[in-house]
This record gives structure tokens, sequence and C-alpha cells, in this order.
């Protein structure tokens, strides 16, 4: 489930990082989701959900959500702080909150319309 929601029909941006590296869990996708349109690198503007590698292109998408970040991992690639692995960008584009609370994802890898089934599965609607 996402912490904060943008306005219906609205435009937003994604990114998926593929985040490898870390002792305490095995690598897996961080699907980051602006939350909140602005400049300021460091606004905590993006929602970020952690799927399994394996997931990111079947129909069910297994995610577990975390907490709010900053704006600035939008555009980030490479080591994260505290030995705390390495991010690199797999995908990227828009998405929208659509009226019927389907979220309508636009980029390469994570394209279609989803919604949440209970609080960690995003499912593939069509």
């Amino acid at each position: 489930m996402i912490n904060a929601f943008p306005l219906v029909d609205e435009w937003m941006r994604f990114v998926v990082l593929r985040h490898s590296g870390v002792s305490s869990k095995p690598d897996h996708y961080d699907i980051l989701l602006e939350i909140t349109v602005g400049d300021d690198d460091e606004d905590i503007a993006l929602d970020k959900l952690e799927s399994k590698v394996d997931d990111l292109t079947s129909m069910r998408v297994d995610v577990d959500p975390q907490d709010m970040i900053r704006r600035r991992y939008l555009n980030y690639e490479g080591p994260m702080r505290d030995n705390r692995g390495f991010v690199i960008r797999v995908d990227e584009g828009r998405y929208k909150i659509r009226e019927d609370g389907c979220l309508e994802f636009e980029g390469s890898l994570l394209k279609g319309f989803y919604h949440f089934e209970g609080e960690e599965d995003l499912v593939m609607v069509r």
C-alpha cells in the first residue's frame, strides 16, 4: 500500500532501482513513486516499495512498503551510505492513480494497470 497519494489523474515520476550488495537481504528492486511535485532534492517526497528481483515483470508484484524517502533518489545511481549496497536504475517513467483506484504505469518494464490486493500485492489488471 502507498503511504501517501498524489492527486487522482496527475502524472508523477517513478523509478525502479535494482538494489544489491546488502548483507542482510537478497537483491531486490526499489520501486520509488513520486508523491509530490517539487525541485528540492531534500524533500521527503517519494514512496518506496520493495519487490523481489524475479517479480517485477510478472502479473503479480509482491511488494513490501517501506518508509518515505528523499526526492534525490529519483536520479541517483551508485553506492548507498552506511554499507547499504549499490543501486542502479533499471526502469523509469510516469504513473498516475486513476479514479477507479488503479495505478497506471508507463515505463519500459513496469507498464500497464495495477491495483493493490491487500497490502503487499500489486496485481496487473489489464
